[in-house]
C-alpha cells in the first residue's frame, strides 16, 4: 500500500488530481473494493480514501465500510483528518486537527462522544 500512495503522490505532480479505484479479493472471490482520491489545493492536498467490503463477523454476514478525509500541507503533513466506520449496527467518527505541535482528536461511537 505504502508504494502505491508513494506512486500516487508522483503522479500527482503532473496531475491536478489523481483518481485510483482497486478491487478487495480473498482468493478469487472479490469482497469489496477502495476509491483512492489526491487532489491539489492552494495549500496542500486533499486526500480521500473510502473502503467497502462484505464480511462475515463473528458468522453473520456484515458489510464494512471506511472513510478516512486528510487535509496535508503541500510538504504532506497533517493538518486535519476525519475517519468514519461503520458495520451496519455500529458507528465510529473520529476527526482530528493539528494544532500547534498536538493533534487534538474526537471520538464518536455511535453517536456517543
Amino acid at each position: 500500500m505504502k508504494k502505491i500512495f508513494i506512486t500516487l503522490l508522483l503522479v500527482s505532480g503532473l496531475f491536478a488530481r489523481v483518481d485510483q479505484w482497486l478491487g478487495i479479493y480473498v482468493r478469487s472471490y472479490k469482497i469489496g473494493y477502495t476509491h483512492f482520491t489526491l487532489e491539489k489545493t492552494s495549500k496542500g492536498y486533499d486526500i480521500e480514501e473510502t473502503t467497502v467490503m462484505d464480511l462475515k463477523m463473528l458468522g453473520q454476514p456484515k458489510s464494512l465500510s471506511t472513510t478516512t478525509k486528510v487535509k496535508a500541507s503541500k510538504y504532506l503533513k497533517m493538518e486535519a483528518f476525519d475517519f468514519f466506520l461503520s458495520t451496519g449496527d455500529q458507528k465510529v467518527h473520529s476527526s482530528g486537527k493539528k494544532v500547534g505541535d498536538i493533534v487534538k482528536i474526537s471520538v464518536q461511537l455511535n453517536g456517543r462522544e
